[in-house]
């Protein structure tokens, strides 16, 4: 296992490709949230899955010190989301997050230095979904 730098997070180093399906389930949902306390550079995340007819599935959270700035915790969020997704055998999802930087640079296959690794990481991750899309909401 492999981490990205300054994140302590691990990324799984094998490649996992795409089922390929002649019928899509319908997603599930998975809302991700990032805080950030300047002072302390702390970060809580939380995600909330909820299956495609909106009945809660799984909700949890973290809380982890060192962390730069609110778009990394926004980042690691979306990230620990998918690997919490894909533990639960999940392989369609829309993901929500509030952070439109980031999810514009996820869709568009931008990379910001500031987030670079994770940036990295999320299309890793994705390639093990049937289907994996990510939302901006307000």
């Amino acid at each position: 296992m492999e981490g990205s730098p300054g994140t302590g997070d691990p990324v799984a180093t094998n490649d996992c490709s795409r089922s390929t399906h002649s019928e899509s389930p319908k997603s599930d949902y998975c809302k991700t949230d990032g805080a950030w306390h300047e002072e302390r550079k702390i970060r809580g995340i939380g995600w909330t899955f909820h299956r495609a007819n909106q009945s809660k599935l799984a909700q949890d959270s973290k809380a982890q010190r060192f962390v730069a700035s609110p778009l990394v915790a926004e980042a690691l969020a979306v990230r620990l989301a998918l690997r919490h997704g894909l533990s639960m055998g999940i392989t369609n999802m829309q993901v929500a997050s509030d952070a439109l930087q980031l999810v514009n640079a996820i869709n568009s296959g931008s990379w910001l230095s500031e987030i670079y690794g994770i940036l990295q990481d999320i299309p890793h991750l994705s390639k093990c979904f049937v289907d994996v899309k990510f939302i901006s909401i307000t």
